[in-house]
C-alpha cells in the first residue's frame, strides 16, 4: 500500500434520446451514425457536437444516464418506460427497473449509431476488471461486448469513429500485492467488425498512457514514467528531489505508435522538455517545447508549430477539429491548422476561469470555475466563439 500511495504522490508532483417526462421530450432516435465522439475524455460525461452522455454519480439516481441536447437546452433520461421514477442504484436496490441506470459505476458512455456503449467495473469476476457493454438507446438489451482483463485502473478513453480505446495502468497483482514496475497497455475496440485488440508495454516504474487516438489503422499514444525506483522514499525526500529539479531528469515522456495490421510499435519522438501539455486527437499530436507549441499531422507527417505569449504553467490548450483553442484567466485563441496563424477570439469579462474540455464543429464545452472548489459545466455555440461573443448555456445537473 505504501508503495501504491508513493507511486501516486511522485507521479503527480512531477506532473507541472427519448425521455420519460411529460415535457421537453426529446427524440435519441434522431442521434444516428454521424454522432461522433472525437474530443476528450470524462469518465461520466461524453461530449460531442450531438449533445452529452451523462452519469448520476451519486444520490437517489445513482448510476442513471441523461441525454443532454445542446439545441434544445433539454436533458433527458434514456429511458421510455412510462411513469417512471428514474431511482438509480443503491445497497437496499442493486437492479433498480429503470432501463436508464446502467448500475453503479458507468464510465465511457457514448452513443453510435443505434446503440450506446459503455464500460462497467461492476461485475461478479472481480473489480479489477472492465467491461465494454452495448444497449438500445433506451437502456434495454443490454449485451456484454468484450472484457478488459488487464485493465485494473482506466487512464484514458477515446473514442475515435468506429473504435473504443482505452488505456489502463496495472499497479498490484489479483493479491494486492504492490508491482514494482507498473504494467500498462492499451485496448481498442472494433465496432463495426465486434473485434478487441490488445497491446501491453514494456514494464516501467510509474509507467502510464496519458492520452491515445488511433489513425489508419494505427494508434498512436504518449508514455511517462520513471527511470529510477523512488517509492521507497519519504515524502520529505520527494520534496526535496522535487525542488531540486532532479525528478525532471529521470522522468521520461515518449511518442509511440503501435500498427494494428503488423502487431509492431514505433517510437516517434522522445520529448526533450517534459513540462507543458502533451495532446493527441483529430488526427494531430501537440506537445509544448522551449515556448512554442508543436502540432504534428499525423496524416500527413508534416510538422508545424506556433508561439503565444501566456504563463507556461497557467493556460490551456484543447484540440479541436481544425485547429487548437489556447486561452488563460484572461484571453481565448484559436490556431487554424489550415491557416496556421493564432487569432484572439475574444477577452474574458465575467469572472469565470473556462476550462474547455471539447470543441466540435459545431459545439464547445467548458468547466467554468468560480472558485477552485466550485465548478459547472456550460455549452457555447462554435460560431458565437469565434465571434468572441461569450454567452455560455449552463448545463443542469443530473440529480
Amino acid at each position: 500500500m505504501k508503495k501504491m500511495i508513493y507511486g501516486i504522490l511522485i507521479f503527480f508532483m512531477s506532473l507541472g434520446l427519448y425521455g420519460c417526462a411529460e415535457q421537453n421530450q426529446t427524440n435519441i432516435n434522431t442521434l444516428n451514425e454521424d454522432y461522433v465522439f472525437e474530443g476528450g475524455f470524462s469518465w461520466t460525461n461524453s461530449y460531442s457536437d450531438k449533445g452529452v452522455i451523462r452519469a448520476c454519480e451519486e444520490g437517489r439516481k445513482m448510476g442513471v444516464c441523461f441525454y443532454y441536447n445542446p439545441e434544445t437546452e433539454v436533458q433527458v433520461p434514456l429511458c421510455t418506460k412510462i411513469n417512471c421514477e428514474h431511482q438509480g442504484y443503491s445497497f437496499s436496490d442493486t437492479a433498480p427497473s429503470c432501463d436508464a441506470c446502467f448500475g453503479e459505476s458507468v464510465l465511457c458512455a457514448r452513443i453510435y449509431g443505434n446503440y450506446i456503449y459503455y464500460v462497467s467495473n461492476m461485475s461478479e469476476d472481480g473489480l479489477f476488471k472492465k467491461h465494454i457493454y452495448r444497449a438500445n438507446l433506451d437502456g434495454t438489451n443490454r449485451k456484454l461486448l468484450g472484457t478488459m482483463d488487464e485493465a485494473q485502473e482506466l487512464v484514458c478513453g477515446i473514442y475515435e469513429g468506429d473504435y473504443l480505446v482505452y488505456t489502463y495502468k496495472k499497479l498490484t497483482t489479483a493479491n494486492g500485492e504492490a508491482l514494482k514496475k507498473t504494467q500498462a497497455g492499451i485496448y481498442i475496440y472494433d465496432i463495426k467488425n465486434n473485434v478487441m485488440n490488445h497491446f501491453s508495454l514494456e514494464e516501467q516504474y510509474e509507467l502510464t498512457v496519458f492520452q491515445a487516438t488511433i489513425v489508419d489503422n494505427e494508434v498512436y499514444y504518449f508514455t511517462a514514467y520513471m527511470t529510477e525506483d523512488l517509492t521507497d522514499k519519504s515524502y520529505e525526500e520527494i520534496v526535496e528531489l522535487t525542488s531540486e529539479n532532479y525528478l525532471e531528469t529521470i522522468r521520461k515522456i515518449e511518442l509511440w505508435k503501435y500498427d494494428l495490421k503488423s502487431k509492431q510499435t514505433e517510437k516517434i519522438k522522445i520529448m526533450d522538455f517534459v513540462n507543458g501539455k502533451k495532446m493527441l486527437g483529430f488526427s494531430h499530436a501537440v506537445w509544448e517545447e522551449d515556448g512554442r507549441v508543436y502540432v504534428m499531422d499525423l496524416l500527413e507527417h508534416r510538422l508545424d508549430y506556433f508561439e503565444h505569449n501566456l504563463d507556461i504553467n497557467d493556460h490551456y490548450l484543447t484540440m479541436a477539429g481544425n485547429g487548437i483553442v489556447v486561452n488563460d484567466k484572461k484571453s481565448f485563441f484559436f490556431w487554424s491548422y489550415s491557416d496556421k496563424k493564432l487569432i484572439k477570439i475574444a477577452e474574458t469579462t465575467d469572472g469565470k476561469i473556462m476550462v474547455p474540455i471539447m470543441v466540435g464543429n459545431k459545439w464547445i464545452y467548458a468547466r467554468g470555475f468560480e472558485t477552485m472548489d466550485v465548478s459547472k459545466i456550460y455549452c457555447l455555440s462554435k460560431d458565437k466563439f469565434m465571434r468572441g461573443e461569450f454567452e455560455w448555456i449552463e448545463l443542469p445537473e443530473v440529480e
